[in-house]
């Protein structure tokens, strides 16, 4: 079918005027098609923009226009939108989270027999040696802390390293550890 022949049947002439009003026509018949089989009830005053099938705000213009002005009332500096926070109420979940894992951390100093807490005292730890590693599986079994905290606090270079160490520790079979660590990986129910 030529395509001046089908603009034709509708009264358009073959222009690209008229093309786009029949590109515009079928997209409305299509969504309007779609919405009821679909069960897509039309609100008076709404465009195909402000649905939440199309766009980003169910509303009137206004109401648009409104959450527009807040967008630009809350850009920063450079002119983008603000970052969110990690963590939403960081304040007291976050001095919960920490106090349990520092009684944590503590409890598996005293469990292993060491010195001290210092991150020193966990650098100087030879190369191979567990303790450091049950101690950062059971803060990542029982809190809710991020790795980095973890690996700066027992001084395992970087929460990659503490991902990688404790996934292996936690496949590693008992028969395999020395008896102190089994003991502490029995001790997971009382934290």
């Amino acid at each position: 079918m030529q395509a001046s022949g089908g603009l034709d049947l509708f009264g358009l002439a073959d222009t690209a005027t008229d093309r786009r009003k029949f590109v515009e026509r079928l997209d409305e018949r299509a969504v309007a098609e779609e919405g009821r089989r679909c069960g897509l009830s039309e609100i008076d005053g709404q465009t195909l923009n402000s649905t939440l099938r199309r766009g980003w705000y169910w509303g009137s213009e206004e109401f648009k226009e409104a959450l527009m002005q807040q967008l630009d009332g809350r850009k920063a500096a450079d002119g983008g939108l603000p970052e969110s926070a990690p963590y939403k109420g960081e304040g007291q979940l976050g001095d919960h989270r920490e106090r349990e894992a520092e009684r944590i951390f503590d409890a598996g100093v005293r469990h292993f027999g060491l010195k001290n807490s210092q991150r020193a005292t966990f650098a100087s730890m030879p190369r191979g040696d567990l303790r450091n590693v049950a101690i950062a599986w059971m803060l990542w079994r029982k809190t809710s802390m991020r790795q980095k905290w973890i690996a700066d606090r027992l001084a395992l270079r970087s929460a990659a390293n503490v991902s990688q160490r404790v996934r292996l520790f936690d496949r590693t079979s008992e028969k395999d550890l020395g008896r102190e660590i089994v003991a502490w990986k029995g001790r997971q129910n009382e934290y």
